[in-house]
């Protein structure tokens, strides 16, 4: 079965190759940039002269990683949509965030993000702006150094709470969270952007951060994806403003001790 059914709003979808959807709500995919069965998908979604030219100023696995990302970004959306994923156009705005050049509205909004070889993709119809970070979490990860660049006191005294075999993960599920709502809003952390306080408001409300989807009041939407992968594991977080469908999560916000 291509789709797995998450949430009331989000659908993850397991081959490419199936991308045309009609579904309301927020779609996502998952791949792993250096797998075989992407290669058709690959060549019907060619990237485009310029993103060529960006691949050229890079090599190795980044060069290759780059292009493929671009390319399955570019058939996923025209699979999607049900339009020749070669005739789409991309614009980005001031801090990076893309967007379908030339649409006016837009028929979708979308966001990637890429870690290593893992790339993901998150699509929603009509006007919900939405969100998407993927990062890897290793035993080994130096979790101390990021947090102190960017996390206030009050953030450091929740994780140092965290028992310290567990503070790696949980300061990149937040980390990871807080990346999505800030993309959702157009900004990514270049700026502080109102999504991303919001979301660290979503965030602070969650104390563990293990459950996997909320509805805020005011209509955010954040889900948590965690799965093991070899000596590691993969968090990918989605975060969409209010989504216009009579469908709603059925999982609980959580309340203030």
């Amino acid at each position: 079965m291509d789709t797995e059914h998450r949430h009331s709003w989000l659908f993850r979808h397991r081959d490419p190759a199936m991308a045309a959807a009609d579904k309301p709500g927020v779609h996502l995919w998952l791949c792993d940039l250096d797998d075989p069965v992407l290669n058709a998908c690959l060549r019907e979604g060619m990237p485009s002269g310029e993103e060529l030219r960006r691949g050229e100023q890079m090599s190795g696995d980044i060069k290759r990683w780059f292009l493929r990302g671009r390319a399955l970004q570019r058939f996923l959306i025209g699979r999607f949509l049900n339009e020749d994923p070669r005739e789409l156009e991309f614009e980005l705005n001031a801090h990076g965030k893309p967007s379908l050049a030339g649409c006016r509205p837009r028929p979708c909004h979308f966001n990637t993000s890429r870690c290593g070889g893992l790339f993901a993709l998150v699509i929603a119809r009509g006007g919900a702006e939405v969100g998407v970070d993927i990062e890897i979490v290793r035993p080994d990860f130096a979790w101390q150094a990021a947090a102190s660049l960017f996390l206030d006191d009050v953030d450091l005294r929740r994780f140092q709470e965290v028992p310290a075999a567990g503070r790696p993960a949980s300061f990149l599920r937040f980390w990871t969270s807080l990346e999505a709502f800030a993309k959702a809003g157009g900004n990514g952390l270049a700026v502080p952007p109102p999504h991303a306080c919001n979301g660290r408001a979503v965030l602070n409300r969650i104390p563990d951060l293990t459950c996997d989807s909320v509805i805020a009041p005011d209509g955010w939407h954040w889900a948590l994806w965690i799965e093991p992968v070899a000596n590691a594991e993969v968090v990918v977080a989605v975060t969409a403003s209010a989504i216009s469908s009579s469908r709603r999560d059925s999982g609980p916000w959580p309340q203030t001790p």
